[in-house]
């Protein structure tokens, strides 16, 4: 339950922070997350990728820019 309300939470956040920058009519969000948020059973990962992947076309004309920054696998020794 913790988990679906810190997603709420940013979601909401999110939303508020994306509303005012298109008033300012200038911003950036970048999303740092990981390329396993594109495989299955990523949850939350997921969700919030899928969220700013549709708002993102929504307020380009905005000069609003929403980035998803997945960095690939790397092998450590861990």
């Amino acid at each position: 339950m913790e988990a679906e309300q810190q997603m709420l939470d940013i979601l909401v956040r999110l939303s508020h922070a994306l509303g005012t920058m298109t008033e300012r009519g200038r911003g950036a969000v970048v999303s740092v997350s990981s390329i396993a948020s594109f495989l299955p059973r990523s949850g939350h990962r997921r969700s919030l990728g899928e969220q700013l992947q549709r708002v993102g076309p929504d307020h380009a004309s905005c000069r609003v820019q929403v980035w998803r920054l997945c960095p690939g696998f790397v092998k450590t020794e861990f």
